[in-house]
């Protein structure tokens, strides 16, 4: 090969090494760095394009050693981040026969693009869930929820406030306590404290937070992002009014398993996320034919320490841009009940002993 050639095959790929340490580097920040943390979401791409110029970089490793080092750091960050994820055993699949203590669905409807709910309905109605989250109730959402409603989900539990937030929790039990008898939040949930017949009580939050970045072309963005503020809202209220042991949190979080924040707020939240490398967006029909499966994990189903998740699998395309999730849940117990007050504190003085199952 010429040397110039060679001269600027070398340029290349030290360019390509830079932009890839760059790029890990800017990734490594989002732990202090809520916009930082942005690019994590794309870190599977990130760890293919790492690989890629790690390849390059051997060849030059003679003539620019620091180059390979470059690249093999990018390489081995993204791969930090990455492989944990994808290589996370699995909830283990129900055996045969063996009945779960609650099943419950979560589902982004996506309803202006919802044209027609009987698929999702039949696929919902046959799953016979305990509880059904729903986000973007809008139009074609509409008709769905009020489908579920006349099979017997026909408790609603929205946002605080006249209109609601499209953020929907149906129930065929009346809870003891609910959403919209909290405190208003900016927090688009709806949740419900509901008493299994056990005597077990049991609070179930779904849940739609907004994109990582709220104004991401924006030249004077908020001093936090939207995201962030949500995600010390949910905290919040799995601490103070659904009790971390006992509550289960599912829906669209607009975040993947890569991102610090995501970490972060499940950590803080007491819960444990059980939805691993569940890539749940997009729908090959709403992606406009270029995206032949879905990409980013951002539908989650977290639970307390008290309960175990024994299947979760997700659903087939419902016509939304987002594929369900189904999960299924025993309680762990003994715990004692804790039910919280109007007032949003823990009630532990009238709480009952549940005995082990």
């Amino acid at each position: 090969m010429p040397r110039f050639a060679v001269m600027v095959w070398t340029v290349c790929v030290a360019s390509s090494a830079l932009a890839a340490a760059g790029w890990a580097l800017l990734g490594l920040s989002g732990s202090v760095s809520a916009r930082a943390d942005a690019v994590n979401h794309v870190a599977p791409l990130a760890m293919a394009a790492s690989l890629v110029v790690l390849l390059l970089a051997l060849t030059v490793r003679c003539r620019a050693r620091w180059v390979l080092v470059l690249a093999a750091a990018a390489a081995a960050f993204q791969a930090w981040r990455v492989m944990p994820e994808l290589l996370a055993p699995r909830p283990p699949a129900a055996a045969p026969g063996a009945a779960a203590d609650l099943t419950v669905v979560t589902f982004n409807v996506r309803g202006w693009h919802l044209q027609d709910p009987g698929p999702a309905a039949a696929w919902i109605e046959a799953r016979n869930p305990d509880f059904i989250a729903l986000q973007e109730v809008h139009d074609g959402g509409v008709r769905l929820q009020r489908r579920l409603e006349a099979a017997g989900w026909r408790h609603v539990m929205d946002c605080p406030g006249r209109d609601g937030c499209g953020t929907v929790l149906l129930a065929r039990t009346a809870p003891l306590v609910r959403s919209d008898d909290a405190p208003r939040r900016r927090l688009p949930s709806g949740w419900g404290v509901f008493e299994l017949g056990s005597g077990v009580e049991v609070a179930v939050m779904s849940v739609h937070l907004s994109w990582p970045l709220n104004r991401p072309v924006s030249t004077l963005p908020p001093p936090r992002p939207h995201q962030v503020r949500q995600m010390a809202a949910l905290v919040r209220t799995v601490r103070t009014e659904l009790g971390p042991d006992r509550a289960i949190v599912l829906g669209d979080f607009n975040s993947t398993p890569w991102s610090f924040a995501l970490d972060r707020m499940v950590r803080d939240s007491g819960l444990t996320r059980w939805s691993r490398a569940q890539f749940s967006w997009p729908t090959p029909a709403l992606a406009g034919g270029l995206v032949r499966a879905p990409v980013l994990p951002i539908d989650h189903v977290l639970a307390g320490a008290h309960w175990q998740v024994v299947s979760l699998a997700r659903g087939p395309d419902l016509g939304s841009d987002h594929f369900p999730l189904a999960a299924q849940l025993v309680w762990t117990g003994p715990v004692t009940a804790q039910r919280p007050d109007t007032t949003g504190n823990l009630d532990v003085s009238g709480s009952a002993k549940v005995q082990n199952r």
